[in-house]
C-alpha cells in the first residue's frame, strides 16, 4: 500500500509499505490456487461422469440393437440376423469372473442368464454367446463403437469385453430376461 503524506508547500511524499503488499499478494495467490484446484477437480469429475454415461448409453444401444436382430430372427428364422463369433461358455464365464472381481460393489454378483451350452445341439443358436467385433457391428448398422461386446440374443445380455467396468467401478453388463423364464 502506498500512503500519501502532505508536506509543507504542497509537496507530497510517498511512503511504501512493502510488508502489507507482500502479504496481500500471497493471500491472493493462495485464494487463486484454491479456486483453480476446486475448478479442476469439478471439471475432472464432470469428464469422468460423462465418459461413464457414454459407456452405459453405448451398452444400452447395443442391447437395443441385438434385441432388434433377435426379433428379426424370430420372425424370419433367417440365421443372418445372429451375427458374431460363437464363443465357448467357459470363456464367457471367465470374463464374468473378472468383472465380479474388478467391480467396487461386492453385492449383486453378475451371473450368466443361460446355463452351460457347450454340449447342446445347434438347434437353438440363440442360447449361445457371441462376440461382436467391428465388422459385425457395421453389418448391424452400428458405427463409432470402440469396444468388443459379448452378447446373447435371447436374454438381451450385453457385456463390454474390452472395458468391463466403468470409472466408478460399476460393471458394464446389462440383460433383459432370464432364459429360464423364457422356457416356461
Amino acid at each position: 500500500m502506498i500512503r500519501l503524506k502532505k508536506m509543507c508547500k504542497g509537496e507530497i511524499l510517498m511512503k511504501k509499505n512493502n510488508g502489507v503488499t507482500l502479504i496481500a499478494l500471497t493471500i491472493t495467490i493462495i485464494v487463486l490456487m484454491i479456486i483453480a484446484s476446486v475448478g479442476t477437480y469439478t471439471g475432472i469429475n464432470a469428464l469422468n461422469e460423462a465418459k461413464e454415461q457414454k459407456d452405459i448409453s453405448e451398452l444400452e444401444m447395443m442391447q437395443h440393437a441385438i434385441l432388434e436382430e433377435y426379433t428379426k430372427y424370430i420372425t424370419t428364422k433367417n440365421t443372418m440376423y445372429i451375427r458374431g463369433t460363437k464363443i465357448n461358455y467357459s470363456e464367457v464365464q471367465t470374463i464374468i469372473s473378472q468383472i465380479n472381481s474388478e467391480k467396487t460393489s461386492k453385492e449383486n454378483e453378475i451371473t450368466l442368464k443361460v446355463e452351460n451350452y457347450d454340449n447342446l445341439s445347434e438347434e437353438d443358436i440363440t442360447k449361445n454367446y457371441y462376440e461382436l467385433k467391428e465388422q459385425d457391428l457395421k453389418e448391424m448398422g452400428i458405427k463409432l463403437v470402440n469396444y468388443t461386446y459379448i452378447v446373447n440374443y435371447a436374454t438381451g445380455e450385453v457385456i463390454n469385453k474390452t472395458k468391463k467396468i466403468t470409472v466408478s467401478g460399476a460393471p458394464l453388463y446389462i440383460y433383459s430376461v432370464d432364459y429360464t423364464k423364457l422356457d416356461s
